[in-house]
C-alpha cells in the first residue's frame, strides 16, 4: 500500500512549512474551507468510516455530529498528544516527523464542528514534540492558516500548546480536560460527555493525533477512497507500532485488517535470532495478550474481540519463546499500579494487590492458591472501577493465566522460571547494583525491566536529591540518570554534588537526555559534563543501554 500518513517521514525537513507545502501540504485546508460547508465535511467523514485511533475506536463522524450545532455556543477542540500507553509511539513520531499534517487535520476539524479555540495537550516528556508543535503553530499563523479570517474566509481559529506532567491517566479524555484546566488529572463521571460538558463546562471535542492526521487525506481523496481500504468495520490506513523481540521494530502504515503474521514477519523482519513467538500483545499494554496461534487474526476492531483481545492503539508487542511471562506481566502490573490516580478504591487497592501477588509468585514465594486469588482479584475489578484504567490493568493478568498458567505453576512449584534452569533461590543476587534516577516513571520502569531481565539489581529514584540519598544507602555500582528533572535536584547538579562526596565520587554515571539536537542542549556546555562517564539519548534502544552498562561496569572493574 502506498504510504499516506507516513509519506513525509523520509522527506528531509518535513516539519518545515515550505517543505510541507511543496509536497501538497495545506491543500486540504484550502479545499475544505473554500469548497465545503461544515455539515458537508461531517458527512464526508461519516461516509469514510474513520474511527478513533486512540484506542476506543468510536466513529469519528458521529463524534463530530454530537457537538452542538449552535454557532453562539463556545466550543473547543483538544488534541490528545499524551500517548502514555507502553508500546505505543506513533503519535510521537507523527508530531516529530510531520506535525503540519496533524495541524491541517486540526484546522479542518475545528471548522467542521465550529470550534474557534484549540488546545494541544502533549506529554511533558516529549520535549521535541512540544518544540515542534510551538514552531508549526507559529508558522501557520504567519502564513494565514491560523488566526482571523483564515484564507480570506470568516473562519477564525487560535491554537496553543499545553504540556502535561507525564501521568498515564491523562490520556483518558476527561482526566486530560481536568489537567488542562489546571486541576489534578483525574477522570470525570460520564455522562455528561465532553461533547456536551467538556473544557470549562463547554462542548469539547477530544481527538487523538493519528485520527486528526487522517482528516486531510479524506478531504483530498474522498470518503470512498478511505472506505475502500481495510475491512467492513475498520476502514482506512493504520499505523502499527511494532516493538519487542523483532528484527525491525518501528512504525508501519498498513491497511486496517492486516494480519499479525504479515505485520511481524513481512514488515518487522520476523523474530530476532530465529526464535519462535511465545506471546503477542496486539494493541498496547492494556490489551489482552495472544499467542502464536493467533498470528492470522486481522488487526481490526471487529476481529480481535472474537479471540479475546482488542485493537487498542495498534501497538504490537512481541515476546519470543525465551520470555518469562510471569516477569513480563509483573512489570506491566507495576506500571498500572504506579499510574493509578487513586480516585476509586478498586483500582487504587486492586492494582497494587495484583502487583504484590505477581511479585511474590515471580520471586518463587507463591502458593498454589495464589493463581486463583489473582484471577478472582482481577475479575473483581472489571466493571467496578471509575474509568477504564482499572479494568485495563487486569487484561495482562487474566490473559496470561489463560494461556500460560503452566508458567505460573512452574514458578510456584519449582521456584524457577521455565525459561531458565537456574532456581530463583540459587541465582546470584545481581551482576551489579544499578541506580536509575529520573522523574519519568515510565523510563525508570522500562529501564528496570531491561536491566532486571539481564540479572541486574535496580534501585529507582525520582529526582537528584533522592538519588544521592539512595546512592549513600545502597552503594550502587553504576548510576543512570536523566540530565533534566523538574523538581528538587536535576541529574547535572546531582553529578556535581557526588564529586564533593568521597564515598560517591567513584561511582560511574551514564547520563540520558531527551534534549539532544534541541535548543535546550545549548544550555549545557560539554565541558560541564566532566563528571559524567557516558551519554545516551532517549529513547534508548535496549541493546545500546546494555552495551553501555557492561562497558561502564567492566571499566570500573579494570580500574
Amino acid at each position: 500500500m502506498e504510504k499516506t500518513l507516513l509519506k513525509n517521514f523520509d522527506v528531509p525537513h518535513s516539519g518545515n512549512i515550505d517543505v510541507y507545502i511543496a509536497h501538497g501540504g495545506y491543500q486540504a485546508v484550502n479545499k475544505a474551507l473554500i469548497n465545503f460547508k461544515p455539515k458537508q465535511i461531517i458527512e464526508l467523514i461519516k461516509n469514510s468510516g474513520l474511527r478513533g485511533r486512540g484506542g476506543a475506536g468510536f466513529p469519528t463522524g458521529l463524534k463530530w455530529e454530537l457537538m452542538p450545532d449552535d454557532p453562539d455556543v463556545t466550543k473547543y477542540l483538544v488534541v490528545n498528544t499524551d500517548e502514555g500507553e507502553p508500546g505505543t509511539f506513533k503519535d510521537r513520531y507523527l508530531v516529530e516527523k510531520d506535525p503540519h499534517q496533524v495541524l491541517e487535520g486540526v484546522i479542518i476539524t475545528a471548522y467542521a464542528v465550529g470550534a474557534h479555540r484549540a488546545f494541544v495537550y502533549i506529554r511533558g516528556e516529549f520535549f521535541s514534540g512540544a518544540k515542534n508543535w510551538i514552531k508549526v503553530i507559529a508558522d501557520a499563523y504567519e502564513r494565514g492558516f491560523l488566526g482571523e479570517n483564515i484564507l480570506g474566509t470568516k473562519f477564525n481559529l487560535d491554537v496553543s500548546v499545553h504540556r502535561g506532567a507525564g501521568a498515564y491517566i491523562c490520556g483518558e479524555e476527561t482526566a486530560l480536560l481536568e489537567s488542562l484546566e489546571g486541576k489534578r488529572g483525574i477522570p470525570r463521571l460520564k455522562p455528561p460527555y465532553p461533547s456536551k460538558v467538556g473544557l470549562w463546562a463547554q462542548p469539547t471535542l477530544v481527538h487523538n493525533v493519528e485520527t486528526l492526521a487522517c482528516v486531510p487525506h479524506i478531504i483530498l481523496k474522498g470518503s470512498e477512497w478511505f472506505a475502500n481500504i481495510g475491512t467492513k468495520e475498520s476502514k482506512g490506513p493504520k499505523i502499527f507500532c511494532v516493538s519487542g523481540h523483532v528484527e525491525k521494530p518501528g512504525n508501519y502504515e498498513l491497511p486496517m485488517g492486516t494480519t499479525l503474521r504479515e505485520i511481524i514477519y513481512e514488515h518487522a523482519g520476523g523474530i530476532k535470532n530465529g526464535r519462535k513467538i511465545k506471546a503477542i500483545i496486539p494493541g498496547g499494554a492494556s490489551t489482552p495478550m495472544l499467542t502464536s496461534e493467533h498470528l492470522d487474526v486481522p488487526m481490526a476492531f471487529e476481529s480481535l474481540p472474537k479471540v479475546g483481545s482488542m485493537l487498542g492503539t495498534g501497538a504490537v508487542i512481541v515476546m519470543d519463546d525465551n520470555t518469562c511471562i510471569v516477569n513480563a506481566v509483573t512489570h506491566l502490573a507495576k506500571f498500572f499500579a504506579h499510574e493509578s490516580c487513586g480516585k476509586c478504591a478498586p483500582c487504587r487497592i486492586g492494582t497494587r494487590t495484583m502487583m504484590k501477588l505477581l511479585g511474590k509468585i515471580e520471586a518463587g514465594k507463591g502458593r498454589d492458591e495464589d493463581i486463583d486469588l489473582l484471577l478472582d482479584l482481577a475479575n473483581s475489578l472489571r466493571g467496578t472501577t471509575f474509568c477504564p484504567l482499572g479494568e485495563a490493568s487486569t487484561n495482562p493478568v487474566i490473559s496470561s493465566i489463560k494461556y500460560f498458567r503452566d508458567e505460573y505453576e512452574y514458578h510456584i512449584k519449582k521456584k524457577q522460571c521455565m525459561t531458565t534452569e537456574v532456581p530463583i533461590s540459587d541465582k546470584p543476587e545481581s551482576v551489579a547494583k544499578i541506580l536509575v534516577v529520573d522523574d519519568d516513571p515510565d523510563f525508570v520502569e522500562i529501564t528496570r525491566f531491561i536491566l532486571e531481565s539481564n540479572n541486574y539489581k535496580v534501585i529507582g529514584a525520582s529526582n537528584g536529591s533522592e538519588g544521592i540519598a539512595k546512592a549513600k544507602e545502597e552503594e550502587p555500582d553504576l548510576i543512570i540518570s536523566d540530565i533534566m528533572m523538574s523538581s528538587v535536584l536535576d541529574g547535572l547538579d546531582m553529578s556535581w554534588k557526588m564529586q564533593e562526596d568521597e564515598k560517591l565520587k567513584h561511582i560511574p554515571i551514564i547520563m540520558v537526555t531527551s534534549i539532544a539536537n534541541t535548543d535546550y542542549a545549548s544550555l549545557f556546555p560539554t565541558d560541564q559534563y566532566i563528571h559524567v562517564d557516558e551519554f545516551l539519548f532517549k529513547p534508548v534502544p535496549p541493546d545500546k543501554l546494555l552495551d553501555a552498562v557492561k562497558r561502564m561496569l567492566s571499566s570500573k572493574v579494570s580500574v
